[in-house]
């Protein structure tokens, strides 16, 4: 899986509450694991660890022991900008980095 950045279509950034990040930063048909250590969370889904950046100058979504093919990684990163877009009601992009 390679890494990603979604934003906002104005280019702006998502405004996520930390709070909230656990349920909407995660993919719709890929059930994931959700990990919590240290006040920072992750996924587990389809094998990958998916870790999630929220700085300057996006939403960076990143993975670690992964291979899964790249049709399945945009799949996955796809579903996780339309939970964003459901939860702030903004569109955004997805950047492959």
């Amino acid at each position: 899986m390679r890494d990603y950045l979604i934003r906002q279509l104005d280019d702006e950034e998502f405004s996520i509450p930390y709070q909230n990040q656990k349920d909407v930063l995660r993919p719709s048909s890929f059930p994931p694991n959700t990990i919590q250590q240290s006040g920072v969370f992750y996924l587990e889904v389809e094998g990958c660890k998916v870790t999630f950046s929220p700085e300057p100058p996006g939403l960076q979504i990143s993975s670690e022991d992964c291979d899964i093919a790249a049709d399945v990684a945009d799949r996955i990163v796809q579903e996780i900008l339309s939970s964003v877009e459901s939860f702030t009601a903004r569109e955004g992009r997805i950047i492959p980095l």
